[in-house]
């Protein structure tokens, strides 16, 4: 802390000094031809940068150096307080080049009269506007370095909006009670300077108040908030100790802290607000990723259904392609010829099947219409119908008890293609395939059995990765990815149905599928 010259006594010094280094604001005082006699550290570490100098006492406020503008403006406050006779505020305005911007800042100047009536001195107190400036923490710091003059005592206590100060003696007598928080709920220095707490004071007020003055007045500091006249106020108790370090006076200092509450409250309301848009806001990001996840999923889905469901027509197309460029007999050649439209139109309709699903599936539509089980198993057979497999094989299906279901027909089609195109994958080499396909109502669902002949499935070893994508349960003769089950699971699964396996190894393998109508 910089040290302060003055003419005062090294006591008062020591006490003025010391509370005005608490605050932010820049303090000081001028003699009449301008020159600076006293002030705080804030205003000594701006100004002695700006002049260049370390020591600025009895330095003039007009240097130089300051530039004519500054020295002009000064002139012109001082000219304008000592017409006036009483403290006049000025609002300055300077540009910082530094920065990029504008600094604002309130200045007052008042006059100070000797006891002859006599000009003698100017208290100047200059706050920064530019940002928040807050009284409660800079009163805060003031402790018990205080002023012993009860002229200035009073001067800080006016000069500092919404601020009140109370000195009593250890007799409870009040020396002083001044400032504008007290005048706010009727404490007038009339009333109480010169009185003691009493001659002043209810008897109540006395017993809630008296032992913070003791405690004061016995060397302890107190702070607290308290409420009157719909105001809010912080106090803060402190002891005035002497040059030896005795306790001989107790102070309070108030400050009204009202609109620094509510504008706390103002700014915990907007805050809650802004957390609720926040939390509503991810709410509804979480939302829309859920629903992109699902497109992916179906666009996944339905790209592995593609690729697999068209593997077999694709298959038997070649083959007759082959079979027309070997087979030189025109007859036979034509028989295949015909054949080849309805292997187009089966490749042309399971594509148009999907990509309208997908279509529909964007604009969150389902295409949805009653499907008879007989027609789409049918469709589903034509696809096998010239592979070797199918020639010697032996399929029933009774779809009596359940002949019809809502639901989306590349769907239905691709899972009976999938669970046709498994059971003559596993087909026993050593028999010819027996495949049975029944349907049954239980409830609303519809559940579909798919009991075959073939080589069955180890489900202690393979129940877990059964429905897996690209597993297969054959170590040798079988061809595929492996999507087939996987396919099925998902899209039985994606409406809320389901699906389970029985098998006994080279007896039979059971698939129970229960389907969930979609709505009409």
């Amino acid at each position: 802390m910089k040290t302060v010259k003055s003419n005062y006594s090294n006591f008062f010094q020591e006490h003025f000094s010391a509370i005005l280094d608490q605050t932010d604001e820049f303090v000081w005082t001028l003699d009449v031809n301008l020159n600076i006699i006293d002030y705080n550290c804030a205003f000594y570490d701006s100004f002695s940068k700006l002049v260049g100098l370390e020591d600025i006492q009895y330095t003039s406020i007009v240097n130089p150096v300051l530039g004519n503008s500054v020295t002009d403006a000064w002139k012109r406050y001082i000219a304008e307080t000592i017409t006036a006779g009483a403290p006049q505020i000025f609002k300055i305005v300077n540009d910082n080049p530094q920065k990029g911007m504008s600094e604002y800042s309130e200045t007052q100047i008042s006059p100070i009269y000797n006891e002859r009536g006599e000009l003698c001195r100017f208290f100047v107190r200059s706050r920064d506007l530019s940002a928040s400036f807050n009284i409660q923490r800079d009163l805060q710091r003031a402790n018990e370095e205080l002023l012993r003059s009860m002229d200035l005592y009073r001067t800080l206590a006016t000069q500092i909006p919404n601020f009140g100060v109370v000195i009593f003696d250890k007799d409870y007598r009040y020396l002083l009670c001044e400032g504008t928080a007290l005048a706010t709920v009727g404490l007038s220095k009339e009333h109480y300077e010169g009185r003691t707490m009493l001659e002043a004071m209810s008897e109540e007020g006395i017993k809630a108040l008296r032992p913070q003055y003791d405690a004061a007045l016995n060397g302890e500091y107190l702070s607290f908030e308290y409420q009157a006249l719909n105001r809010q106020y912080h106090a803060q108790i402190v002891p005035i100790k002497d040059s030896n370090g005795q306790v001989f006076r107790g102070m309070i200092l108030v400050n009204d802290v009202t609109d620094v509450k509510r504008a706390e409250q103002v700014l915990a309301n907007t805050n809650r607000v802004l957390e609720e848009e926040v939390l509503a806001r991810t709410a509804e990001l979480k939302s829309t990723n859920q629903e992109l996840r699902e497109i992916n999923q179906y666009l996944d889905d339905f790209v592995h259904a593609a690729a697999h469901d068209l593997r077999s027509p694709i298959v038997n197309l070649k083959t007759i392609l082959h079979l027309l460029e070997t087979i030189g007999d025109n007859q036979e050649r034509e028989g295949l010829i015909a054949v080849l439209p309805s292997l187009v139109q089966d490749i042309g309709n399971t594509l148009d099947g999907m990509i309208r699903m997908v279509e529909f599936q964007k604009k969150d539509q389902l295409l949805v219409s009653l499907l008879s089980f007989n027609d789409v198993f049918s469709n589903a057979l034509k696809v096998f119908e010239y592979s070797n497999e199918i020639q010697l094989a032996e399929i029933d299906f009774d779809f009596s008890k359940a002949d019809s279901i809502w639901y989306i027909a590349p769907k239905l089609q691709s899972l009976f293609y999938n669970l046709l195109s498994n059971a003559l994958k596993y087909a026993s080499p050593e028999r010819n395939l027996k495949l049975r396909v029944t349907s049954h109502r239980e409830g609303e669902l519809v559940r579909l059995d798919f009991l075959d002949n073939g080589i069955g499935i180890d489900l202690d070893q393979h129940r877990n990765n059964l429905f897996k994508p690209f597993r297969r349960f054959a170590s040798e003769g079988i061809t595929g990815a492996g999507l087939g089950l996987s396919l099925v699971k998902s899209m039985v699964e994606k409406n809320g149905g389901s699906i389970e396996v029985e098998s006994v190894i080279d007896e039979y393998t059971l698939f129970k599928i229960r389907l969930v109508p979609y709505p009409q």
